[in-house]
């Protein structure tokens, strides 16, 4: 579930990117980031469901990095 929350972000990413590149792609690339940014945020809160069945901190991992 990380993993497809990491490639989501990219692609959420150089959507958002993208918007500069051509004002003809830019609704395009909008609505991609929009959608990208949606998923993730679903995939987050699916992480965060994982995590507590498994029994795992999600908030002390990330103050070990």
């Amino acid at each position: 579930v990380a993993e497809i929350i990491s490639q989501l972000a990219s692609f959420e990413q150089y959507s958002h990117d993208c918007l500069n590149k051509s004002s003809e792609d830019a609704h395009l690339h909008a609505h991609l980031s929009a959608i990208s940014g949606s998923a993730r945020a679903l995939f987050e809160s699916a992480l965060e469901m994982v995590a507590k069945h498994e029994g795992i901190d999600l908030e002390a991992l990330t103050k070990q990095r």
